[in-house]
């Protein structure tokens, strides 16, 4: 009945209840570009994140806890000619964050809002693939150059969501967009780039699924 599972939910976001869960996004998409005769393959991009992570609730609607995040993101351009470039990035993080739960409807269905920051770090890899016709033998010659980088982020803001709790224990979380500040660091021998600003993101590219217990 509506009764109970106004009361599972509510007893599972009271003060000492501990979480323990995560989530899961992933994205990919490409496009193509064509004008002079000659068809250029725009950006082959795909992204993997996971997020375990365990809190307490401080509160009656208040959570506190610990995340870890693995992020691995690619992409590919070819151009007319074949020549292909490929970037790849493979980032850890670990962080931090408050939570804030508010009913909705039915009040099995909650909104949160999660204050948190993250430091990464990882690393990344640029390869290009150059193909060129010998005019001596009229074999292709493939030339790859490879470039290797260490990477470190910082970021700290706000990421709204959804619980949903299906049982006494669980609930479905969906993870929707981000506000705050981001910086990122890349090493490469002697050259290093920084680079920094404010993240505005509410599209449906960033959405992470995944399941909390609480207990």
């Amino acid at each position: 009945s509506m009764a109970l599972m106004s009361t599972v939910a509510f007893s599972q976001i009271e003060t000492g209840t501990k979480f323990l869960g995560g989530t899961f996004g992933f994205s990919s998409g490409s496009s193509e570009t064509s004008g002079g005769g000659v068809t250029a393959d725009g950006p082959s991009t795909s992204s993997f994140q996971i997020a375990p992570s365990f809190g307490y609730m401080v509160t009656d609607n208040i959570g506190a806890g610990l995340r870890i995040g693995i992020n691995n993101s690619s992409s590919t351009i070819t151009s007319g000619n074949n020549n292909e470039l490929e970037d790849k990035s493979n980032i850890t993080t670990v962080g931090a964050f408050g939570r804030y739960y508010l009913p909705v409807a039915g009040d099995a269905l909650f909104f949160h809002a999660d204050l948190g920051f993250d430091i990464g770090f990882g690393s990344n890899e640029s390869q290009s693939e150059d193909f060129n016709i010998d005019p001596n033998t009229g074999n292709t010659v493939t030339t790859v150059v490879t470039n290797e980088s260490d990477v470190s982020t910082f970021s700290v803001g706000i990421s709204p969501g959804f619980d949903y709790f299906v049982g006494e224990k669980w609930a479905i979380e969906m993870n929707w967009g981000f506000l705050g500040y981001n910086t990122s660091t890349t090493e490469a021998g002697n050259t290093e780039f920084k680079s920094s600003g404010i993240d505005v993101n509410f599209d449906f590219t960033r959405i992470g699924i995944g399941a909390r217990w609480y207990f």
